[in-house]
């Protein structure tokens, strides 16, 4: 008899987006479609009703792999998975409520809460991702990455829903990897032999814009570069655009000029002509307009970031801060972006300091105290509450 797994309900809603947290988007589907199919892939039978015997548990703000699964039960010992891995725990620990505790389990079946389990120590056979390092100057926001086919993590804040997404991402790609090494020779040939193929050159240009895969009715400009990329049906990309790494939800738009990278985007969502998105997750409906370039940052549902909007993204002092449970708290990171909420709209030339949210529905502008507004004086002027004066001393023409 398979075992079976069993999602338990927080009801927990992610701030400041209004959304339930097993429906916030995970690359092409939502948290709750990622969890289903992991437990598919690990050969786990999911169900609705608690069981009554042995069963994988997890929690509806719990994101995890298939191979994660595959070590719990392979451990064959009840409990809670706790993650003790130091440089995993500087990286992903913080705003988790027990650092590397986690909300998944194997269960031994009874009705007891899933809180209430033994801790399991769980070795995920992490590996450190090695990367080129920055410049002296920012070295102060490296953080070790630790990745691999075997990977979990909660979503209590927004800060872990970016998180989440580009430990998906890197998870694909760890699982590939691990494949590979695992085939026979002639496998691997053969993988090679069709990369080449489908990619027509043996170009690494090509090879990566051969990774891609690209829906129905998807309108993607010749002249743009679209890498390593999943887009669903119907969606557009401009003249001169670039995608690398980035999950396109349908019917979402990337304008002419404009860079995507390692993001995940949901339906209809856009991103502005010459508007840059770096390690961005934008939800259904949002629109990102050009600016400064976005990282880390988390855009809600239908929420508006007009042209010129700026988010800064890197402390050269103490910890980026964030609003966490009501009070402004440490986030663990140097680099780190904004949250915008649901239908939120911030304005044309706002600056947004990094860690910020803003709430659901807000309307955030710009002072209005420089803007020209008519008025007629002779020579030269400037704009002072709202109204034109003239400059003293200034003739037509100086």
């Amino acid at each position: 008899m398979r075992l079976t797994a069993f999602r338990e309900s927080t009801g927990a809603v992610l701030s400041p987006f209004e959304t339930a947290v097993q429906d916030v988007p995970v690359l092409s589907g939502t948290l709750g479609d990622a969890q289903r199919a992991a437990v598919d892939a690990a050969g786990v039978d999911w169900v609705d009703v608690e069981p009554a015997g042995p069963h994988v548990r997890f929690t509806d703000r719990c994101w995890f792999t298939a191979d994660a699964v595959r070590r719990l039960i392979a451990q064959n010992a009840h409990g809670r998975v706790v993650v003790d891995d130091a440089d995993w725990l500087l990286t992903c620990g913080p705003l988790q409520p027990a650092g590397g505790v986690t909300e998944l389990a194997l269960h031994p079946g009874g009705g007891q809460p899933l809180a209430e389990l033994p801790l399991l120590h769980l070795d995920l056979g992490l590996r450190t991702h090695t990367a080129t390092p920055p410049p002296a100057v920012l070295s102060h926001i490296q953080r070790p990455l630790r990745l691999g086919p075997a990977m979990v993590h909660g979503i209590h804040h927004w800060t872990h829903l970016g998180r989440v997404n580009q430990l998906a991402l890197a998870a694909i790609a760890e699982q590939i990897g691990v494949d590979l090494q695992q085939a026979s020779l002639l496998r691997k040939i053969w993988a090679g032999v069709r990369t080449v193929a489908r990619a027509g050159s043996l170009d690494p240009v090509r090879i990566a814009a051969s990774l891609s895969t690209v829906g129905k009715g998807c309108q993607v400009h010749p002249t743009a570069v679209v890498e390593m990329s999943a887009l669903a049906d119907n969606v557009e990309v401009g003249a001169y655009a670039v995608l690398r790494g980035t999950t396109v939800g349908e019917g979402a738009r990337i304008e002419e000029h404009a860079t995507v990278i390692g993001s995940t985007l949901g339906a209809g969502a856009r991103v502005g002509r010459y508007g840059m998105i770096t390690w961005c997750t934008l939800f259904s409906g949002a629109s990102v307009s050009s600016g400064s370039g976005f990282q880390f940052s988390v855009f809600g549902p239908n929420s508006f970031v007009a042209m010129g909007a700026t988010a800064l993204d890197i402390s050269f002092g103490r910890p980026v801060q964030v609003l966490h449970e009501g009070q402004m708290v440490d986030s663990g990171h140097h680099m780190l972006g904004v949250a915008v909420g649901a239908r939120a709209v911030v304005g044309q030339g706002v600056r947004l300091q990094h860690g910020a949210t803003v709430p659901a529905g807000m309307m955030l502008v710009r002072d209005g105290a420089d803007l020209y507004r008519g008025g007629e004086v002779a020579g030269v002027a400037t704009v002072r509450n709202g109204l034109v004066v003239p400059l003293k001393n200034s003739e037509p023409g100086d």
